[in-house]
C-alpha cells in the first residue's frame, strides 16, 4: 500500500499528417470513458485505425505515501511534465512533483523537483489540479481558507535560472468571492481560473515585472448558467492565446454548453460576457457537453461524457475561415 498512486506512465501517440487531416478536423469521437478525466488514447486506440503506443517510461514521487493519488492531476509543456496529487481528505500531503526530459531522453525516473506551498494545511487539496506553460507552473489548491472563507487559491512557480529544484511558491493568487479554485489552466503569462460550480471564472495576468501574491483577479468572466442547484464539471476551462473557453456541462438538463471569451482589445480586464457559445448539433440531456474542455489555436475539442448512455462523445470545433476568432 506504501507505493498506493505514486507511478505515472508516460505513453507515446502516433498519427500520421494525413490521418489527422482527414479524421480528426471536425470530427466526433465516441467510445470514452465515463470519467472525463480520463485519457481519450483509449477511445482512439479503438476507433481510428493506424494508430500506435509504446510506453516510453514510468514516472514515481521518491516520498509516495498512501492515497497520496499521484498522478491525479497531470499537465506537459515542453520537456517539463508536472504531476498533482489528490490528498484533499486531509490523508496525504501537499506536493506537485516536476519531470524534465533527461538529455538521452525519457525514462523510469524519480522526480527533478518537488513543489510545496509555504503555508500548506493537509485539507488545502494542494495538487488537485496542475498546468505548466514554459517557465511556470501553477498549482491548484481547492479548499485553501482565505481569512474566514474558503476560496482556494492558485500557486505560482517560476522556475529559477538554474532549473527546477526542490522550492515554494513565487506567489498565491486567490479571488475575492470565489467557491474554492478547482480548475486552472495556463497560456503564456494568462492564467484562468473556476471553482468549476457557478457562473464565474476569474483571469490573472502576469504582470511585467513578475507574478506576486494578490487576493483580487484582473478580468472575472461571467457566463450564462441554465440549471438550478450548483454547477459541475471535471475539467472545464482551457485557454490558448487570446481565447478562454469554459465548459458547463449542467446547463439545459445537463445537455451542457461550452462558452467563448475573447480577450478585448484592451486586455484581460473588469467584467466580461461570452463572445461565442458552443453546442453539440445533436445535443440532448444527461451528455455533459463541457466536462472537459481544451483550446490550441483556433481548434477547442470538447468532452461529453454522458453521450449514448456514458459511453462518451468528444466534439472537435474549428474556427471557421474568415470570422477572425472562435
Amino acid at each position: 500500500m506504501q507505493n498506493a498512486g505514486k507511478t505515472l506512465i508516460l505513453t507515446m501517440l502516433t498519427i500520421s499528417a494525413t490521418l489527422a487531416n482527414a479524421q480528426l478536423k471536425g470530427a466526433q469521437f465516441s467510445g470514452l470513458p465515463i470519467d472525463a478525466r480520463r485519457s481519450i488514447s483509449s477511445a482512439l486506440l479503438r476507433e481510428v485505425p493506424g494508430l500506435s503506443w509504446a510506453q516510453l517510461a514510468k514516472l514515481t514521487s521518491s516520498d509516495g505515501q498512501a492515497y497520496d493519488r499521484f498522478g491525479f492531476s497531470v499537465a506537459v509543456s515542453g520537456d517539463t511534465v508536472v504531476v498533482g496529487l489528490s490528498s484533499a481528505d486531509g490523508s496525504g500531503h501537499n506536493a506537485a512533483y516536476v519531470f524534465v526530459k533527461p538529455s538521452t531522453g525519457w525514462a523510469n525516473m524519480t522526480e527533478t523537483a518537488e513543489l510545496t506551498p509555504s503555508n500548506g494545511e493537509s485539507r488545502d487539496g494542494f495538487g488537485y489540479a496542475v498546468a505548466v506553460s514554459g517557465k511556470t507552473i501553477v498549482v491548484a489548491a481547492p479548499s485553501r481558507n482565505v481569512g474566514e472563507r474558503t476560496e482556494g487559491a492558485a500557486y505560482v512557480f517560476v522556475e529559477p535560472t538554474e532549473g527546477w529544484q526542490n522550492m515554494t511558491e513565487t506567489a498565491i493568487l486567490s479571488a475575492r468571492g470565489s467557491k474554492g479554485l478547482y480548475e486552472l489552466a495556463l497560456s503564456g503569462n494568462t492564467l484562468v481560473v473556476s471553482s468549476g460550480r457557478d457562473s464565474e471564472s476569474y483571469v490573472f495576468v502576469e504582470p511585467r515585472t513578475g507574478w506576486k501574491s494578490r487576493i483580487n483577479a484582473d478580468a472575472t468572466l461571467t457566463n450564462p448558467t441554465f440549471y438550478d442547484g450548483n454547477g459541475y464539471c471535471g475539467a472545464c476551462v482551457g485557454v490558448s492565446g487570446n481565447t478562454i473557453a469554459i465548459g458547463v456541462p449542467a446547463n439545459f438538463e445537463s445537455e451542457g454548453t461550452v462558452y467563448l471569451f475573447t480577450k478585448p482589445t484592451g486586455g484581460w480586464i473588469g467584467n466580461l460576457n461570452p463572445t461565442a457559445t458552443l453546442v453539440a448539433s445533436d445535443g440532448s440531456i444527461d451528455d455533459e457537453l463541457g466536462m472537459a474542455v481544451a483550446v490550441s489555436g483556433n481548434t477547442v475539442v470538447v468532452g461529453a461524457n454522458g453521450k449514448n448512455q456514458y459511453r462518451g462523445a468528444l466534439y472537435v470545433f474549428v474556427e471557421p475561415a474568415g470570422v477572425g476568432k472562435i
